[in-house]
């Protein structure tokens, strides 16, 4: 970009770079920063006295800022405006809004990768994997000058696509066991299970059936057998204490019956003491959930952090796991 001293004679087109007040027929007419200058400002700078004017002005392939968000912003959501809406703005920016409850994610390494392409072009987004709702921000493209290479532009633009994703929550049959002993009060019970039905209310999902036991090998096999036998997609199993090891009853009951432990803790706290595991049957594969004791608060926890995967598709195993330790500090 040329910034000059242009003579009124040469300031079509041209951008002003601060805020102007101008008078015109005793009124007073604000020209912001970043406006294009046309034959009217022209004709109210003549009226001001106003000769000449430091100013802006593209070089030839060029373009103006607005342009230059929006060729980027358009490109981004292509062929996903199922998911992503564009919310454009007159100061270089547009914002990438959710058009559905999900789960938004991408590759760092490669945000990063765009992001060093060029300083003139700022390209910031919600950390991966957040929850989001719908007509929420996910990201931002910021043009930093008035005005922007077009070859940058298309450059920016190439690389960007089908680099975000947001995956809409599914509908999953899922399942809770509590167990209790004789000093277990039932209002725990029934808070436990409210706390649990607004974390899956949050993810377009509900409680399809409740199992109690005794907290037991003999009752809590029993009541798991039933659960499983009519093929859940998830299982939630809260016992009377957090599991302590994979040798503990709630991990011995899914041994027993043919499951496989995929995980046992997890380096994100609250939610260390998570255990999940799987069983298959009549062809389905059905995901047990350990739920820590930090799950019976609606605080925002690991668990959250594995349910918002799971009930949107997402594969869960221990490289997923041991990423979360970046950020796994939840305050």
């Amino acid at each position: 970009m040329i910034f000059k001293n242009f003579t009124i004679s040469n300031l079509h087109g041209c951008i002003t770079p601060s805020t102007m007040f101008l008078e015109e027929k005793g009124k007073t007419v604000k020209i912001s920063k970043g406006t294009i200058i046309d034959e009217n400002i022209i004709k109210l700078l003549k009226i001001n006295k106003i000769s000449k004017l430091f100013c802006f002005k593209l070089n030839q392939n060029e373009i103006y800022e607005n342009e230059a968000a929006k060729i980027i912003s358009k490109n981004l959501i292509l062929n996903q405006t199922e998911i992503f809406n564009e919310r454009n703005f007159s100061t270089g920016r547009s914002n990438i809004i959710s058009s559905q409850n999900g789960i938004f994610y991408y590759d760092e390494k490669k945000l990063i990768k765009i992001n060093s392409i060029t300083n003139l072009v700022g390209i910031g987004a919600l950390k991966p994997f957040s929850r989001v709702i719908r007509g929420q921000n996910l990201l931002t493209i910021k043009i930093m000058p008035y005005g922007i290479s077009l070859k940058l532009v298309n450059k920016i633009k190439n690389s960007i696509r089908d680099c975000f994703k947001l995956l809409p929550f599914r509908k999953y049959k899922i399942h809770l066991i509590q167990t209790f002993n004789y000093n277990t009060k039932l209002s725990h019970l029934d808070k436990i299970r409210l706390i649990t039905e607004e974390r899956l209310k949050k993810c377009k999902n509900k409680l399809s059936e409740e199992f109690r036991t005794i907290h037991d090998e003999k009752n809590l096999n029993c009541i798991f057998k039933k659960s499983i036998n009519k093929t859940p997609d998830l299982i939630l199993i809260f016992g009377i204490h957090a599991i302590n090891d994979v040798r503990d009853l709630i991990p011995r009951i899914i041994k027993n019956n043919n499951g496989k432990i995929i995980r046992f803790g997890m380096p994100v706290e609250p939610g260390n003491l998570i255990l999940l595991g799987n069983i298959r049957k009549n062809n389905k594969n059905i995901l047990i959930i350990g739920m820590p004791g930090c799950a019976k608060s609606p605080k925002e926890n690991g668990v959250d952090w594995i349910l918002w995967r799971v009930l949107s598709g997402l594969e869960i195993n221990k490289k997923v796991i041991n990423k979360m330790s970046v950020g796994g500090l939840i305050s």
